[in-house]
């Protein structure tokens, strides 16, 4: 038996299923250009693994990330991105450095994405707290990413920013202005 189906109930499920398919392909980090044999989609996998966890940075310092990628599929463009929970979080940090070239991308979530690479190895991403980054934990998301179905997402993992701490000198310093001070004032009494 068939079932009939009206244009419009049709026509709902082809938007329905579009907005599921833009969901899913937005997850991935988007390596730009066409969509050809030669582009941007590949078959997917790698194998990667990140420390530290929690990162801990202080406010207008850099924190480094650390990703060991152990596998990626051979030849394929591939990439890390790192999501973040927290929106004012992420308008608040910065790429600040590492030994690929990284930048922020707001298109599929807020997240850092690194440049391509075809090989296995130690990666580093660099990433400054400003001042104006609000303290305390946000949840970040790890994807290394060929582009295909199939990608390596890491969750768990935690961004701190803590205030600035001074330094043991500082502190001292401090203190021995206070303490001259203090009896300063009691000679003059």
């Amino acid at each position: 038996m068939y079932t009939t189906f009206s244009k419009s109930k049709v026509a709902l499920l082809a938007c329905l299923m579009a907005i599921a398919f833009a969901g899913v392909a937005s997850a991935y980090p988007s390596k730009g250009g066409g969509c050809n044999a030669s582009g941007c989609h590949g078959p997917g996998g790698g194998a990667m693994t990140a420390t530290p966890n929690p990162l801990n940075v202080q406010l207008s310092t850099n924190g480094q990330l650390t990703f060991n990628v152990t596998s990626v599929p051979d030849g394929v463009n591939t990439a890390i991105c790192v999501q973040f929970s927290d929106a004012t979080v992420f308008n608040n940090v910065s790429a600040a450095g590492g030994n690929l070239t990284w930048a922020k991308k707001t298109s599929g979530g807020n997240g850092i994405t690194s440049s391509l690479f075809t090989t296995a190895g130690t990666y580093t991403l660099l990433i400054g707290a400003g001042a104006g980054a609000p303290v305390g934990p946000t949840g970040l998301t790890l994807w290394l990413s060929s582009g295909g179905p199939v990608t390596t997402q890491l969750t768990g993992y935690t961004l701190n920013i803590t205030n600035a701490i001074p330094e043991p000198a500082t502190m001292g310093l401090f203190l021995l202005g206070t303490v001259a001070t203090v009896f300063r004032r009691g000679r003059r009494a």
